[in-house]
């Protein structure tokens, strides 16, 4: 059997074994950095095929002024009297203690918490012919999420000073509140896919132009599929593995400019656009977070657009195959639009408002590259691989907002032929 059709079963035989266990790089997950590496491009290679594993972290989140707040405040600040509001308006009762209600009008809890995420990455990049390529990616892994509240006293408008057994009523008035409306806080265990980034890539390759030692540029054409674990209006702390489950498209325009042998720098520049969804949401009727939200509604949902944008840098075969390099990613998500389905909105009693407020967010990320290229130095080049090693880092550079403060670890590695 031809070597190259052996490298070709041997593909298919891995990623068939593997694929289940793999990350997609959508992009549009203000919960955990799901960003989209440079692709690596080695001589007389076309084809890639890459996996990895990864860890996320993140205690804290990020507010419109860049001011980092407790994890569970990414949506607001929880006031126990709101959600109150919230039922009294939604059920027709309200579920506040007798002996505060008209006396008290803010009750805020601080709602901390932490978030920990280990999966694993599958990305395939094949060569069709001449200038066409295809790829897709995929993701698989297990998210632990937990909230945990404290009441802030000082906070209590007008300001009093409860007895021990005041903070235990409050507290057991509010898990009270929250069992009424079908809310499980505490921790939260998420298992599952993410969604599926499949792309058509148009690019060429020339050597030796404009003063440059090789340029690599395309443009992508991709198809974001909904496989992803969506968030549980039950679970406060859950998240969704992609778009929440919404269809997508994207268009994106890449290139790599080789200066000098094994010096390159590049950009990627990408928009993704999904599709409207009527959804089932836990929704806010007073003034609570979306996540606390009063009732749970049928929402019809057109999320905005996003708009990333990607440059790197990478130095190669510092030592004997070893690379470094710095990845940049800003990406800004605009605001989603919500209509109550039910009813005219001017009859509803949601305040989607509040929620469309609360739905843009802008991460910013700066990525430590390392990478060990074991075909680098052969004569001939085989079915060598490549090991990767990146550290993504959050950073507030420019307008990072409304996002997780999560930091990610990968080891991967990455297969060119």
């Amino acid at each position: 059997m031809p070597t190259h059709k052996k490298y070709w079963y041997l593909a298919i035989l891995i990623g068939a074994f593997v694929s289940h266990c793999a990350t997609a790089m959508v992009f549009d997950n203000r919960f955990i950095p799901l960003l989209q590496r440079p692709r690596l491009t080695v001589d007389e290679t076309q084809s890639e095929f890459a996996t990895k594993f990864y860890m996320t972290t993140a205690s804290e989140a990020l507010d419109p002024t860049q001011k980092e707040i407790p994890l569970g405040e990414l949506f607001g600040e929880f006031d126990q009297v709101q959600l109150a509001k919230g039922i009294k308006t939604a059920c027709g009762t309200n579920p506040f203690p007798s002996q505060f209600q008209g006396s008290l009008t803010r009750v805020p809890w601080e709602v901390s918490g932490k978030r920990q995420a280990q999966g694993f990455a599958f990305a395939w990049h094949q060569h069709i012919y001449r200038w066409l390529s295809t790829g897709f990616s995929w993701l698989f892994m297990r998210v632990n999420s937990r909230h945990d509240f404290k009441l802030l006293t000082n906070g209590i408008e007008p300001h009093i000073t409860l007895t021990s057994g005041d903070a235990i009523l409050l507290d057991e008035n509010r898990r009270a509140m929250f069992s009424q409306v079908g809310i499980r806080e505490g921790n939260t265990a998420q298992l599952g896919f993410g969604d599926i980034d499949w792309y058509l890539r148009f690019g060429k390759t020339w050597e030796y132009s404009y003063r440059f030692r090789r340029i690599d540029a395309g443009m992508r054409l991709g198809a974001l599929f909904p496989t992803g674990v969506t968030r549980e209006p039950g679970r406060p702390a859950s998240i969704p593995f992609g778009g929440n489950g919404h269809w997508g498209i994207y268009a994106a325009g890449d290139a790599m400019f080789e200066l000098k042998e094994d010096w390159k720098v590049g950009f990627l520049l990408r928009v993704n656009k999904r599709f409207e969804k009527t959804k089932n949401l836990r929704v806010p009727v007073a003034k609570e977070p979306e996540i606390f939200g009063s009732t749970v509604a049928s929402v019809i949902v057109s999320p905005g657009i996003t708009a990333i944008f990607s440059p790197y840098f990478l130095f190669e075969n510092l030592r004997d195959g070893l690379a470094l390099g710095l990845n940049f990613t800003l990406t800004w998500h605009n605001k989603d639009c919500y209509t109550d389905a039910c009813v005219d909105s001017c009859d509803s009693i949601l305040n989607l408002e509040r929620v469309r407020d609360f739905s843009d967010w802008t991460s910013e990320y700066f990525t430590i590259n390392i990478l060990y290229d074991f075909g680098k130095t052969r004569v001939k080049r085989e079915f060598n691989p490549v090991v990767t090693f990146r550290w993504d880092i959050p950073s507030t550079l420019f307008s990072a907002s409304r996002i997780d403060k999560a930091q990610r670890v990968s080891i991967g590695i990455d297969f060119l032929y």
